[in-house]
């Protein structure tokens, strides 16, 4: 069954209500442009209209935020906001409304209301019925009966779920026209399938695709209806009944198996802090039902009732979720039993919005209670709501009880508890006397605080507490009950908060046996001011994230050996900042297992992990792993755990993690690696130390790209500045420069206007220009890469450092830290692609000889100059590239005769030699440190699947094979026991594949051993042996080739503006001096390699990067940065049809170079048009008919071409040249 009908009906659907709320609003006089004064409708609107617009502006005065109140009229933003959140709403409630009676006829549990019959006159069976009742009340009704119907079924449902169903919500005021609800109803009825309805899912489902859209829109979340539309996600069948059954299902299995105390399953408490739809809910319905059955207590038609009313709790900060877990509990317990009532939903919204202090004084009064009681409650109920008020973006995070217990303890604390037989006499002498005894008497503190009828021994403090609890919802019900009367929405709506912050209030005074849920995963930078200062100071030490306050929750939650299970990001089984968290659950819980999910679980981006807590300190039992990351079917895997490989399955003991660096949850590793963890010293501090580097808090302004800064200013202004970037080892690019003129003045002052200091973001400035190891913070698949850092440098906090102790082991380290064995270490440190500092310097280093070091520096030293001479010649955007390089390369490589491709197989295996070489410098530094640090076979084997095999260890063609020339290379290959002998019959089919791959997108030499698991040495003797080329590779040779020789243009040309025909000649001229009279089926070749003459090339392809100022934003002002640009020294200019194309050199470019082209380029060249044009119209004169057409068909073609020239010239005028770094804006 596919998702994709809801999916599109839901949506539909909503777009409907949206559109169809706003003209509702607009037939009231409210608008997102304006909302009209009474007196401007108070002669147009009859009274039901001007009634129902009193109670719209009520809701929306209401909903506002206490400092927009008085703004709502007069400020657009403030009205489009509210205006937009009501819509929101309304929309929401009304379509959750329609979809709950779709889903209750389909099941049989209510009349057909909008479902349609033919034999009842294409009516639903309760238009029929009202029909026959009363036709006038149908006659001439736009809706044809349909609202009434639905109208008199959600009545009848709001007396039994009235948190669903209210007709009387302020988000009810409105209803769409019969148009939109008749075309609401066809998407209902035929656009979702029969059996879709039927679906178990459905509600949740709902949910997800109503805010799905919203949940992208919303950068930060500040609101609870933000913060509910970005942590919505759909929690799978699958993982709700695996924490279930491991949950509920388990600590049933304890009591009946006598490992914890006797408990009747009515007492058994589960809670969903972070409810959503009510997928944990509902499936605990279904193990409750078996449970009691399986006790036998209760009469199977009760059970329903039972266990909504009595075992099942979930909290939730979005009213729209609560309703539908509400629902979806209701249709679970009428499948059951179709006459059940239920007694109490405890599935409560804890977005309670109450903005005045909350006076229920005159309701109690009315009493007949104790006035210590009246007293204690006032209290509580009162600095509760003031809590609430303040912190209600929390939503279930809010510690209430933290209000409450010292109200508590103020009232019972130190006063003796009563003997049974001193309360037997007190109850004697009140009979005797008349009179009532209240429980804070200082002689009768354990007493009840009622009737005579209700005095008792409360045999513990939670026992008073849980009677002390039940007193305050029975007393805000009554005064609930009482404000209704009042009958206006304001009254209604104060009423409704008031009683959803009781119940949250009640909730959070008792424990429960059972916490479970899928809590909401946000991220500090994702939340908005408000949210994140409330996080701040109300749950400081949790702050990180809010999934990392709902573990906190769930333990706070539970009782004593109490189970939790829940499914969070897997972050905190490793990150740094998490240490805390993990020390708090080693410390007070036994975890009983994670299941570590990884990606791929949700829709969303998220690495998640299940895990099954038990709240007891004394446990100490070894926790079980499961590792189902890379497994497809995790949910197939997960329920039948006995088809899990036994390798993926891991135990270890709480001892273990509480040695290992940080307390992390490495689960996977050998005993060898943990010892290596636990008894190794560490780069820091014995071998150097991990430093962050700044924050600009602006890179745009502060850091430019290397070739967006003349040279004349490096080392003046601009410095280099190491800032991350793409996987690469050993040896990086100067890609970036900063602005750190007399020492960083500029930056300094902008951090202390924005922050008040420059200790918070210019960090690890003690280390600036000082040689050391750089990487990356941000990897993919967690692979670690660091590069040499030369003097003279800064670093970012992207580029963080290493800083050697002892600079003589500086290559080593570097050897060390880019190796398979410490990338593995890493990983086990954090697994995620994001490197912490604390990650690096906990990295183990094993100690060694010098021979060892010098052994590796040696390696690495190679490697280097390998990287530099590659560099040198073949990368545009390096520093160290020199166009004269590539030039004397080719020279080298061309002899008389010789064809483009024989050149460029010359040069090519040049390359590809230098590059082998580093792999083979790699794949030796590898080995070697395996051996210092003792990898086993099995950790080499997890290693390899988990960063992959060196295509130096795979095999090599017999009689196909480039011998390397350097000794510890050859080395490598003696007593060579990998050479295989392939028939001629096999080498053919080799050949065929390895043709094919060369011509796939982003090939290399190592791609293609990767795929034909043949070392790169054999690969290139047969692609040297059967002219084989990779097409990626020898078109990118091509075009840098032309480049060069484009570049040549601006050689002797002052201004910097060179136009397309002169470039091109330029590069033919180039061309004749280096292939002299071959240079002709030279160009033919290049033709053919690229796909096209090097003139359509030149107008297409090249120097697109910056054309026509890409990268600028006109509006801002403002630059965003061109990564890897092909030609980064180049702005090209060119007409929309590309009739003119002009380039400039990017240091040229002055004030006046855009006055240059428009007059010396542009302008002659329109004005040599235009003359063609005259020629053309004098020689119509005379023409024939034949002639006459030609000429005027090339007259159209040359005025096309005058008016693409002249909107550019348009264009260029009104937009100039803008390219960032230009030298007289720096200066």
């Amino acid at each position: 069954m596919s998702l994709k009908d809801i999916d599109t009906g839901i949506k539909k659907i909503k777009s409907m209500l949206i559109s169809d709320m706003e003209k509702q609003l607009k037939l009231l006089g409210i608008d997102y442009e304006k909302i009209y004064s009474f007196e401007e409708i108070n002669d147009i609107f009859d009274i039901n209209r001007k009634y129902k617009r009193k109670q719209v502006l009520d809701v929306l005065m209401n909903e506002c935020e206490e400092n927009e109140i008085g703004l709502l009229l007069s400020d657009y933003k403030i009205r489009e906001k509210n205006l937009k959140k009501y819509i929101r709403e309304c929309s929401f409630e009304l379509l959750n409304k329609l979809c709950a009676i779709r889903l209750l006829e389909e099941r049989n549990m209510i009349a057909p209301t909008v479902k349609k019959y033919k034999e009842y006159g294409d009516k639903s069976e309760v238009q029929k019925n009202l029909g026959q009742v009363s036709y006038s009340l149908l006659d001439r009704d736009p809706y044809d009966g349909m609202k009434f119907a639905i109208e008199l079924t959600l009545r009848e449902l709001s007396t039994q779920i009235k948190v669903m169903f209210d007709v009387n919500s302020e988000h009810s005021l409105l209803f769409p026209d019969s148009k939109t609800l008749r075309e609401i109803i066809k998407v209902l009825l035929d656009e979702i399938p029969e059996e879709d309805w039927k679906r178990d899912d459905f509600i949740g489902w709902t949910y997800q695709y109503f805010v799905e859209d919203e949940k992208e829109e919303i950068e930060q979340a500040d609101t609870p209806e933000e913060i509910a539309a970005k942590t919505q996600v759909y929690t799978y069948d699958w993982i709700v009944k695996y924490i279930v059954d491991n949950t509920l299902g388990a600590y049933w299995n304890e009591i009946i198996s006598g490992q914890r105390p006797q408990q009747s399953v009515e007492t058994i408490k589960l809670i969903d802090p972070s409810c959503g739809s009510g997928s944990f809910l509902v499936y605990a319905f279904d193990k409750f039902y078996e449970i009691y059955k399986d006790e036998g207590k209760v009469q199977e038609k009760d059970i329903p009732n039972y266990i909504i009313s009595k075992n099942l709790y979930g909290l939730d900060i979005d009213e729209r979720a609560v309703q539908l877990t509400a629902l979806n509990l209701y249709i679970k317990a009428k499948e059951r039993n179709r006459n059940m009532q239920i007694d109490k939903f405890n599935i409560i919204c804890t977005d309670s919005r109450i903005k005045q202090e909350v006076n229920i004084d005159k309701y109690l009064y009315s009493l007949s209670i104790d006035p210590k009681l009246r007293e204690v409650i006032k209290n509580i109920v009162q600095q509760a709501f003031n809590y609430m008020r303040e912190n209600n973006v929390l939503g279930s995070l809010m510690k209430v009880e933290e209000v409450i217990n010292p109200l508590i303890d103020e009232y019972i604390g130190g006063r003796r508890r009563l003997s049974i037989r001193e309360v037997q006499a007190k109850k004697e002498k009140i009979r005797a006397n008349g009179d009532q005894i209240t429980l804070f008497s200082p002689e009768a503190e354990q007493l009840s605080l009622d009737t005579i009828d209700e005095i008792r021994y409360f045999e513990s403090r939670e026992e008073f507490v849980d009677y002390l609890r039940q007193k305050i919802l029975d007393c805000v019900d009554y005064v609930v009950t009482k404000i209704n009367k009042d009958n206006d929405i304001n009254s209604r709506m104060f009423a409704k908060d008031l009683n959803k912050g009781s119940n949250f209030i009640g909730a959070k005074m008792q424990k429960y046996e059972i916490v479970v849920g899928n809590p909401p995963y946000l991220g500090n930078r994702k939340m908005g001011r408000i949210l994140r200062e409330v996080i701040q100071s109300q749950l400081s030490s949790t702050k990180y994230d809010l999934y990392v306050s709902f573990m906190k929750l769930c333990y706070d939650l539970a009782n004593k050996e109490s189970h939790i299970g829940i499914i969070t990001p897997d972050t905190f089984l490793s990150i740094a900042t998490l240490e805390s968290l993990r020390s708090f659950i080693l410390e007070n819980t036994f975890v009983k297992t994670i299941i570590h999910l990884g990606k791929d679980t949700f829709k969303e981006a998220v690495n998640v992990c299940i895990m099954i807590q038990i709240k007891s300190k004394g446990i100490l039992d070894d926790t079980k792993f499961i590792d189902l990351q890379n497994e497809k079917n995790k949910g197939i895997f997960l329920l039948q755990e006995n088809n899990i490989a036994t390798e993926n399955i891991h135990y270890v003991n709480k001892k273990t993690i509480t040695k290992l660096p940080q307390k992390k949850f490495i689960y996977w590793v050998s005993e060898n690696i943990y010892d290596t963890f636990i008894n190794s010293k560490t780069i820091n501090p014995y071998h150097g130390v991990a430093k962050q580097g700044l924050i600009t808090g602006d890179n745009n302004r502060f850091i430019y790209m290397r070739w967006e800064i003349p040279e004349k200013l490096y080392n003046v202004k601009w410095f280099p500045v190491a800032k991350g970037g793409g996987y690469n080892k050993y040896l990086g690019r100067m890609d970036y420069l900063i602005n750190w003129a007399n020492n960083g003045e500029e930056l300094k002052k902008f951090a202390r206007d924005k922050y008040g200091t420059i200790t918070r973001t210019l960090v690890g400035m003690e280390h600036f220009f000082k040689e050391g190891i750089t990487y990356s913070l941000i990897t993919s698949e967690s692979r670690f890469s660091a590069r040499y850092l030369p003097k003279g440098w800064i670093f970012t906090n992207a580029g963080s450092c290493i800083f050697p102790n002892d600079y003589s082991e500086q290559y080593y380290l570097l050897s060390l830290v880019n190796s398979k064995i410490a990338n593995y270490l890493l990983y086990c440190l954090n697994p995620t692609v994001n490197f912490e500092i604390g990650d690096i310097n906990s990295l183990p280093v094993v100690d060694v000889c010098e021979d060892d070091k010098k052994k590796c520096t040696s390696h690495i030293m190679k490697i280097i100059e390998n990287k530099k001479n590659l560099y040198k010649c073949y990368d545009v955007l390096s520093e160290l590239y020199n166009a004269e390089n590539y030039i004397k390369e080719v020279n080298s490589a061309y002899k008389p005769g010789m064809s483009f491709y024989e050149v460029y197989k010359e040069m090519l295996i040049k390359k590809l030699e230098l590059e082998i070489q580093n792999e083979e410098y790699s794949f030796i530094l590898d080995e070697h440190l395996f051996s210092i640090y003792s990898v086993s076979e099995e950790d080499r084997k997890r290693i390899f699947n988990k960063f992959g095999f060196s295509s130096i260890s795979y095999n090599q063609i017999n009689g196909y094979f480039i011998e390397p020339s350097q000794l510890e290379l050859k080395q490598l290959y003696f007593n060579n026991t990998k050479i295989v002998i392939v028939s001629d019959t096999k080498l053919k089919k080799l050949v065929a594949k390895i043709n094919k791959l060369c011509k796939k997108k982003n090939m290399s030499i190592f791609n293609i051993a990767e795929e034909t698991k043949i070392h790169p040495r054999s690969i290139l003797a047969i692609m040297e042996k059967f002219d084989l080329y990779i097409d990626i590779e020898i078109q990118d040779y091509t075009k840098k080739f032309l480049q060069v020789f484009a570049r040549k243009a601006f050689d002797e040309d002052k201004d910097g503006i060179v136009i397309l025909p002169d470039m091109l000649d330029k590069i033919h001229d180039e061309l004749s001096k280096t292939f002299k009279d071959r240079a002709s089926s030279i160009e033919t070749e290049i033709n053919n390699i690229i796909g096209k003459d090097i003139e359509k090339w030149l107008i297409d392809e090249y120097a697109i990067d910056y054309v026509n100022n890409t990268g600028y934003d006109k509006k801002t002002d403002k630059y965003k940065e061109i990564k890897n640009p092909w030609e980064p020294l180049i702005w090209k200019g060119q007409s929309p049809k590309k009739n003119f194309t002009v380039f400039v050199w990017r240091y040229k470019i002055t004030p006046d170079t855009e006055l240059k082209i428009r007059s010396q380029y542009l302008e002659n060249e329109i004005e040599s048009y235009k003359m063609k044009v005259k020629e053309i119209d004098s020689q119509l004169v005379t023409a024939d008919e034949k002639e006459k057409k030609m000429l005027e068909k090339e007259r159209d073609e040359i005025l096309n071409i005058v008016d693409d020239l002249n909107d550019y010239h348009k264009w260029i005028t009104d937009n100039g040249i803008k390219l960032r770094g230009m030298w007289f804006n720096l200066e």
